[in-house]
């Protein structure tokens, strides 16, 4: 029973450190941010961040490992439901509204994810892949406008744009403190990618 007792404070104090770190690393950026500011926010010892995480590094990797593994960045299938890619962008853009809307903590990794420096080392090997945002997004794009429903620009730019798009609503989500934040309605979000006829059309049925 100690036992169980002492591992349960363990993994308390260890996920009190992340949690302290996330906001952190999402308004200051990885680079900016100090173990001594992570220990701060934390309210523990830096002997006690080191016995948990050799590095500020460590740390990064560590957070970012499980939200992989919990699936708050890991975009599941759910999250294109349909079979036309007008579905199933409208099934992504409803699960993006309703993380805006409602999760703090997944929209702090969702941008992280998006516009961290170290996408280039652990997020992106976990990410380069055919089922990574970029490639599912970008799939979906050319399916839509090899069939009409899509506005032109090559897939690459039209997938760039959109995620460009959702980096800066998320900045406003995240970051703003001096203008209230709305999140912009489905349809507005829609249009960025998708012709109007086609959108009312999809929504008639």
């Amino acid at each position: 029973m100690e036992n169980t007792s002492n591992s349960l404070v363990k993994d308390t104090r260890r996920n009190n450190i992340l949690l302290a770190a996330l906001p952190l690393f999402t308004i200051q950026g990885y680079d900016a941010v100090k173990i001594d500011d992570i220990t701060k926010a934390c309210g523990c010892s830096h002997g006690l961040f080191y016995h948990y995480f050799p590095s500020k590094l460590e740390c990064f990797n560590t957070m970012i490992d499980e939200a992989f593994a919990s699936g708050r960045i890991n975009y599941p299938t759910e999250w294109f439901q349909g079979e036309k890619p007008i579905e199933k962008m409208q099934s992504f853009v409803s699960h993006v509204h309703k993380l805006l809307k409602d999760n703090e903590i997944n929209c702090c990794y969702f941008y992280i994810f998006l516009t961290s420096p170290f996408q280039r080392t652990l997020p992106l090997k976990k990410c380069s892949s055919k089922h990574s945002l970029y490639y599912r997004l970008k799939e979906i794009i050319k399916e839509g406008q090899e069939e009409g429903t899509f506005l032109e620009g090559t897939p690459h730019e039209m997938t760039l744009l959109f995620l460009s798009f959702l980096k800066g609503i998320l900045y406003e989500r995240l970051h703003n403190e001096v203008i209230p934040f709305q999140c912009p309605r489905k349809k507005v979000m829609l249009r960025l990618l998708i012709k109007s006829d086609a959108l009312n059309k999809n929504d008639e049925r």
